[in-house]
């Protein structure tokens, strides 16, 4: 699989997310936009990223795995943002290794194109301020799951009907 292309089921989440670690999360996210996906960033606050973002064209997937530290209970939690034109639109996740599952998606206001990881905490305590708004926040209560697939979709520029799935364990 090369990633970067369209793909007709998306990219094969199953085959990128095996890992030696008891916890492993893969995004996938498709470009639904007229526009680049660019400039990604990614913060991890537990666990690590084995596939980096990159820029997302447009009518493309891309592909993220995150897993818990080989060492440790800690699971694994992130945040990774890409520049639409002068927004940023930001996914968080936490994937804890004793509790709940949770994504949560946003896009910030006009003038807020630098990545900032004080994102992570008001989109999992689902708030919205002046600087970004939350869009949607999906938890899926799944104990000991050992991977979760997180699939966003970007409808429109709007970002009107925006929806993501959080499944698991495998």
């Amino acid at each position: 699989m090369i990633l970067g292309e369209s793909f007709n089921g998306g990219p094969d989440l199953q085959n990128l997310m095996r890992s030696n670690t008891a916890l492993t999360c893969g995004i996938a996210v498709q470009n639904w936009t007229n526009t680049e996906l660019s400039s990604p960033h990614y913060t991890s606050f537990t666990g690590m990223l084995s596939i980096p973002p990159t820029s997302i064209p447009s009518g493309t997937i891309q592909a993220v795995v995150s897993h818990k530290s080989t060492i440790g209970i800690r699971g694994c939690s992130g945040l990774i943002s890409w520049k639409l034109k002068s927004r940023r639109v930001v996914m968080a996740w936490t994937i804890p290794y004793f509790s709940s599952n949770a994504l949560a998606v946003g896009i910030t206001n006009n003038t807020c194109d630098v990545h900032d990881d004080k994102w992570f905490r008001k989109m999992m305590q689902e708030k919205s301020d002046n600087e970004i708004t939350l869009l949607r926040k999906f938890t899926r209560m799944a104990r000991h799951a050992k991977s979760v697939k997180l699939y966003l979709l970007m409808e429109s520029m709007k970002f009107s009907q925006p929806w993501g799935q959080v499944l698991g364990p495998r």
